[in-house]
């Protein structure tokens, strides 16, 4: 893992919503195919609204759609219309903030309009230091 970090993502309060973890990479060679990536997260004050970009190598280039959303207490969740293999899907993010040293992600597809869901990666991150 690498990247610019900062305390644990997400927040309502713009004032330490400034303060938060921007960009964060990623790789994986575990799979077969080295895979690198990141995200792009920025805050607009004046709406509390975050947007979410994911870019990776399998895409050079090319930054996704962004996912968008905001923090309510200990929860954000993210919400955007994307294409994947040809189909059009709701892609969903949904970060819980459990307490000030825990988080954790689950990223979720709907190709039924968002009936229903199905969560497809789930990561959990626990402050250490």
């Amino acid at each position: 893992m690498g990247g610019v970090r900062g305390v644990r993502g997400g927040g309502a309060d713009p004032g330490r919503a400034r303060q938060r973890r921007h960009v964060h990479g990623a790789g994986d060679a575990a799979r077969g195919d080295p895979f690198e990536g990141f995200t792009l997260r920025l805050f607009d004050p004046e709406t509390g609204i975050w947007r979410i970009w994911w870019a990776s190598i399998r895409f050079p280039g090319v930054l996704d759609q962004p996912v968008e959303g905001r923090f309510d207490g200990d929860r954000g969740v993210f919400l955007c219309d994307d294409v994947i293999g040809g189909k059009p899907v709701k892609v969903r993010y949904d970060w819980r903030v459990p307490s000030p040293t825990a988080n954790r992600w689950e990223q979720s597809f709907s190709y039924d309009d968002g009936v229903t869901w199905r969560t497809n990666w789930i990561s959990e991150g626990t402050q250490v230091s």
